[in-house]
């Protein structure tokens, strides 16, 4: 596709918004400056993704609805299940998580299972970047208990069913999620779009090496003004 930011024509109506870890026990970690601007470049994604499957969906019929762009909010449920799914020969996992634990962003092992007030129903999520009209068949909820939102998860299932072929990338962090979720989904053949504004890393560094010099051999990495003007052109 000569002149074009993606290596490949993408079809907003076979596209979904996938944000990676975009919750409270994360967020929190980042500088309030940082958490300001974050949230304000990925509502500008949300708001946009929102308005085209409002747009699209008033014709759409059957349970798959096809031709719709999809939101999806891959969480990671902590304290399920007491953190048992926490492995301590995994050394991101019990780095990451220690690191929550002792900045006071994650209770300690042996909360009580999951309730209504459980990631699965929103609560995790920036209040900021919640819907307002709830989660429906056009944005949902899928749990993932390793860094990659997509490897063992029930993302795959999902997408599949839409017709999504175009995955629009976001999430914390990028040495993390990003890294693990875009590697898995461009080796599964997936055509990954990343916005750089719809990621943040501890190091800002290894944030940028990574988008510039690895991502980019997997993923399509962008501005989110290039996402944005695909909702746009349509």
């Amino acid at each position: 596709m000569s002149g074009s930011t993606f290596f490949q024509p993408v079809d907003i109506s076979k596209t979904a918004l996938v944000l990676s870890d975009v919750q409270d026990e994360i967020y929190g970690r980042m500088p309030v400056k940082d958490q300001e601007r974050y949230s304000t470049n990925v509502l500008k994604l949300l708001t946009g993704f929102r308005k085209e499957i409002k747009e699209r969906a008033r014709g759409a019929q059957g349970p798959a609805y096809r031709g719709v762009p999809l939101i999806v909010h891959a969480l990671a449920p902590f304290n399920w299940n007491s953190n048992a799914f926490l492995s301590p020969s995994n050394k991101l996992l019990s780095v990451f998580v220690g690191g929550l634990q002792k900045k006071g962003l994650l209770p300690s092992a042996g909360s009580e299972p999951l309730t209504s007030a459980s990631p699965f129903t929103g609560p995790a999520i920036p209040t900021a970047l919640r819907p307002n009209e709830g989660f429906s068949a056009h944005e949902i909820v899928v749990n993932h208990l390793r860094p990659s939102a997509y490897s063992g998860t029930d993302l795959r299932v999902y997408l599949r069913s839409r017709g999504i072929e175009h995955v629009v990338l976001c999430g914390l962090t990028t040495s993390g999620t990003i890294l693990s979720t875009a590697l898995g989904m461009g080796d599964d053949d997936w055509h990954v779009i990343i916005p750089r504004e719809g990621c943040w890393d501890d190091d800002e560094k290894v944030s940028k090496m990574l988008l510039d010099k690895v991502l980019t051999r997997w993923a399509d990495v962008c501005d989110s003004k290039d996402v944005l003007g695909l909702i746009a052109s349509e």
